[in-house]
């Protein structure tokens, strides 16, 4: 064999023992999950605010996930089994790549991550995030163990998480989902082990927001926005209930709503036939959306249009007309016998009526006038009705003084003709602001057909409803009715 030969072959064997070598220093690689592109959020879409909650990893105690290894060649040197069984490893770390992820795809993530104590910006959420990691798989190398440095180190990891995503609103888990993140690490870099697990995650992350279940979660549907688009706010006029509060209870109840909010609940009431509903500023909070629950127990969501946080009043509109309670735009006489209605403590006490009297008209010092009134409220009362011996609204329960944790029968009510200044409202006949005495007594003098007169504003549906209002309450009789309605019917 000549010379030449002899020196190809050992170049050759050189080559493929420095390949082996090279090959040699790296870690078994982890199962790979493909990274899908986020579906980003529209700029200017309307949303649903949501925050993080934590990551937990759930395996079995002492489960096999992967393989250390140490030394410049990465030499297997132990198994890695998971010790802690359902460990929570919430940090700081993975909240702000939680959120990172979320902001470059322009969902509305709130919450301030420095934060301190508690965190205002957390009541605007409507929906929370959770993630369980139930598999996991990681190969770490450490090239400079034997000098005693674990910092650096490269490999790779691969994760698979469940999520769960949580309504506020609703008060439970409302949409659960998959996805799976991995990462590999081929340089070694301190910090690398955090930089392998951390990159994971944010993968997964990505991969949720790839999921088409969950961006129409978040993304609010555009018919729905579109209903509560109104410029000038008529809310729909009622004719005064003259019946006794009795007769007119299937009324009041199916009027009085419990509100839900991210913070807690209150009450409410529909007011005019378009779906208005009034309630507290301090009910509603920062929310944008709350739930509100029917007598019946069936829930609708409404969206908060109008506050007036120094007044405590809060306007929402929900997508289905109800006929709600009138106005009763003097304020009976001191003495005169009100109900509250609302849902106190607990939502389970929705429709609860107490009676009581009006004790004084007072300016409280903020300037503002008030009812007050010995009837009993609770907590959970706020932003219910008040209202007279025939169930038209005088008020709107704000507060009520209470000693040693119990009410001392001392409590506060917006008075009716704040409500159109408040929160813009057109179709109030309130000219006179300030506090007017009367003897409750209903003015029914005007005749059947004036009243049967329904103003041609609105639609052909709105114009209907207005009448059957009429005929529900006993102001028009049934000719008069049918009368009305052909003629509204012939004109279209």
């Amino acid at each position: 064999m000549s010379i030449k030969s002899t020196k190809f072959i050992s170049f050759s064997l050189t080559i493929t023992f420095l390949a082996l070598i090279i090959s040699s220093c790296a870690t078994a690689p982890v199962k790979y999950a493909e990274l899908n592109e986020a579906i980003e959020v529209p700029q200017g879409t309307d949303s649903v605010p949501l925050a993080f909650n934590k990551i937990i990893v759930k395996l079995r105690r002492l489960e096999e996930i992967g393989e250390a290894y140490g030394g410049f060649l990465c030499v297997p040197n132990t198994k890695l089994e998971w010790q802690g069984g359902r460990v929570n490893i919430t940090t700081e770390d993975f909240t702000e790549i939680f959120r990172d992820e979320l902001l470059k795809a322009n969902y509305p993530i709130v919450g301030n991550p420095n934060a301190l104590f508690d965190d205002p910006e957390l009541s605007k959420a409507e929906l929370l995030v959770a993630g369980m990691i139930n598999d996991l798989e990681l190969n770490i190398c450490y090239p400079n163990a034997g000098f005693g440095d674990f910092s650096t180190a490269k490999g790779g990891a691969y994760m698979k998480v469940d999520w769960q995503i949580y309504s506020l609103l609703d008060r439970s888990v409302i949409f659960n989902t998959t996805s799976e993140g991995s990462f590999e690490l081929d340089e070694s870099r301190r910090d690398g082990l955090f930089n392998i697990m951390s990159t994971s995650f944010a993968n997964a992350t990505q991969n949720l927001l790839a999921d088409t279940g969950f961006y129409n979660l978040v993304v609010r549907p555009k018919d729905f926005a579109e209903v509560q688009n109104f410029q000038v706010i008529s809310y729909g006029k009622l004719s005064k209930l003259s019946k006794s509060f009795n007769d007119n209870t299937e009324r009041l109840s199916s009027a009085v709503v419990t509100v839900r909010a991210s913070t807690g609940h209150g009450s409410g009431v529909f007011i005019g036939n378009k779906g208005y509903v009034i309630t507290n500023q301090h009910v509603v909070g920062e929310s944008k959306f709350v739930k509100l629950i029917l007598s019946t127990g069936r829930e609708i969501t409404g969206e908060v249009l109008r506050t007036d946080k120094a007044r405590d009043l809060a306007l929402i509109i929900t997508g289905e007309k109800r006929i709600g309670l009138p106005f009763q735009t003097k304020i009976p006489n001191i003495g005169q016998d009100v109900f509250a209605i609302g849902s106190p403590l607990s939502e389970e006490n929705s429709y609860t009526v107490s009676k009581g009297i009006i004790s004084a008209i007072r300016t409280l010092d903020r300037g503002f006038e008030v009812i007050q009134s010995d009837v009993m409220v609770q907590p959970g009362s706020s932003g219910g009705p008040l209202v007279d011996i025939n169930g038209n609204i005088i008020g709107i329960t704000v507060s009520g003084m209470v000693r040693g944790g119990s009410s001392v029968g001392i409590n506060y009510f917006i008075p009716v003709y704040d409500i159109p200044k408040y929160l813009g409202l057109t179709d109030l006949d309130i000219t006179n602001t300030q506090y007017t005495a009367t003897n409750n007594q209903t003015n029914n003098s005007s005749s059947e057909e004036e009243r049967a007169n329904v103003p041609e504003i609105g639609d052909l549906e709105e114009r209907l409803i207005r009448l059957k209002n009429l005929y529900d309450q006993g102001l028009i009789s049934e000719e008069a009715y049918l009368s009305k309605q052909s003629e509204i019917l012939d004109e279209q």
